[in-house]
């Protein structure tokens, strides 16, 4: 049995046993802490208890999640969901809880109905707290995997406008792709040329000037611009003039051009 079937049946099925709030002697929890707070708040529960409870659980789901992520074993991923879940209902204003929910739900990739959770998920997580960057970020991705690139490229745009260390070359590649796979080519090229004055995380040197020329250059390819979009990444090489050339570079950024440049000049 996949991962994904087995992980959602089980996950089903613990739910039936992990009811809001809590009752006592359940067989899901496992902490001893988590079955004393359950002792006291049952039967008549109070709003400090199930804080309390609720912090329990979104840690114990945080816990069995990275166990997941690491033995890829089916009972750890359902339980992680379930305490999650519970977390979530706990926890309603916990932007963490409705992060923690919406990642795990993000997982089962090969369910619509999974996605749109975690889509729901997700918004909650940004709509509790709209700092939380990592919420806005996953959402994005989110959005991306369902093939909803227009509301995904309008949340990748305010992770960038809106956060310095959002000035990444990961965020800014998976903001090209969607306007590639959503056809809007000339909107990307518009919207990166808008971002030259845009201040990158302190640390970085170059790399989000770089990272712009490389995802300008992709975007003049896929718009059929091939001699253009050599240009551009041949910018990579002169900054300030020939004699400023060092194809010495060996760093991620300098590889990717070199491989690109390799495939464009060849005409592919």
């Amino acid at each position: 049995m996949n991962r994904v079937f087995s992980g959602t049946i089980l996950a089903l099925a613990l739910l039936i046993l992990l009811p809001f709030p809590a009752r006592p002697g359940n067989p899901i929890s496992p902490l001893g802490d988590e079955k004393n707070l359950i002792d006291q708040i049952s039967p008549a529960p109070e709003a400090d208890g199930l804080f309390e409870l609720g912090r329990f659980r979104l840690q114990h789901a945080a816990a069995l999640y990275k166990t997941w992520l690491d033995n890829k074993r089916d009972e750890d991923f359902s339980k992680a969901l379930v305490y999650a879940h519970s977390a979530s209902e706990l926890l309603v204003d916990s932007d963490e809880a409705w992060l923690l929910l919406g990642m795990l739900r993000a997982e089962l990739k090969t369910e619509p109905s999974a996605l749109a959770a975690a889509t729901d998920a997700l918004v909650r997580a940004v709509e509790s707290n709209p700092a939380n960057g990592r919420a806005q970020l996953v959402l994005a991705q989110v959005l991306m995997e369902q093939g909803r690139y227009w509301s995904a490229i309008e949340q990748f745009k305010i992770l960038i406008e809106g956060s310095r260390a959002m000035r990444t070359g990961t965020v800014l590649s998976q903001l090209t792709f969607c306007y590639i796979a959503d056809k809007r080519i000339q909107a990307g090229l518009d919207y990166i040329h808008s971002l030259i004055n845009t201040k990158p995380q302190e640390g970085t040197g170059n790399q989000w000037l770089e990272w712009q020329l490389i995802n300008t250059a992709i975007l003049m390819k896929a718009k059929g611009d091939r001699k253009d979009a050599i240009g551009y990444l041949n910018l990579m090489f002169f900054y300030g003039g020939k004699e400023d050339a060092n194809h010495q570079r060996s760093d991620g950024r300098i590889k990717q051009v070199k491989y690109l440049l390799s495939l464009w000049e060849k005409g592919e």
